[in-house]
């Protein structure tokens, strides 16, 4: 179910998801410019506005081995006054050839079996964003060049909010809340890149890691409030790390 509340779409696009491991590890430029307009509150649901945006950056730091990705987004107006945001995200990865762009956004779709035992996942993420942009008024669109790179441009109904409307992100929550530096650990780049985004948003500093490992290293050396673990992780899952973490602080 789509929530929509205000929510200032600038905010958060800002601090989009540009933690991930593989960008790190590949050393992609990145690059995102807004339209000083979205600055405005606007009436959508920006849980799923950063699912989409996650999805497609995710997407494009994947499959992009060099150059860079970006993000772009503006607003724009349609028949009657209708307010609309556009989200582009552009790669310099491989390009999606001719034959696979028709079932791109199909579920369980990926170009290849290569790219599957390469990358991973289950072809669901374009889908997912595809069908959310659509319950959102909106839709998603491809232009792409074998070789050179895609371009996925997004365009969601985001009518500027009404004054009185209820605040996303929950402000009178957040005024309250007594913990600010938050320690983020996930594998999975699309879920860090997601969540870093929406706690950035929601006005907490975040550190994001990859592995089991790093937050280890991290929280010998810095004080963090919350601990958000993902369960399942290679070599070390969550419990793993949980259990190092209590009989550290025991021992204090």
């Amino acid at each position: 179910m789509l929530q929509a509340r205000s929510w200032r779409l600038a905010s958060t696009a800002n601090d989009a998801p540009c933690e991930a491991a593989d960008v790190r590890a590949k050393a992609l430029s990145l690059s995102v410019i807004l339209d000083p307009a979205l600055s405005a509150p606007r009436s959508l649901d920006s849980a799923r506005v950063l699912q989409v945006i996650g999805n497609l950056f995710a997407n494009a730091v994947t499959f992009t081995q060099h150059g860079g990705v970006s993000l772009k987004a503006w607003s724009e107006s349609g028949p009657g006054g209708a307010q609309f945001v556009v989200i582009e995200v552009e790669d310099t990865g491989p390009g999606v050839p001719a034959k696979a762009i028709e079932r791109i956004f199909q579920p369980f779709e990926q170009i290849d079996v290569t790219a599957r035992r390469r990358h991973g996942g289950l072809g669901l993420g374009l889908y997912i964003s595809w069908q959310l942009a659509i319950a959102m008024g909106g839709d998603v669109g491809l232009e792409t060049e074998t070789g050179r790179g895609s371009r996925f441009t997004v365009l969601i109904a985001a009518p500027l909010a009404t004054a009185g409307q209820d605040l996303d992100l929950q402000a009178a929550d957040l005024a309250s809340a007594s913990f600010r530096n938050i320690l983020c650990v996930d594998d999975n780049p699309r879920n860090l890149c997601v969540l870093v985004a929406m706690l950035r948003a929601a006005g907490r500093r975040t550190t994001a890691c990859a592995s089991g490992e790093e937050p280890l290293e991290l929280m010998a050396r810095e004080k963090f409030d919350v601990v958000l673990l993902d369960r399942v992780m290679p070599e070390m899952d969550g419990l793993d790390v949980l259990a190092q973490l209590r009989a550290v602080a025991s021992a204090a």
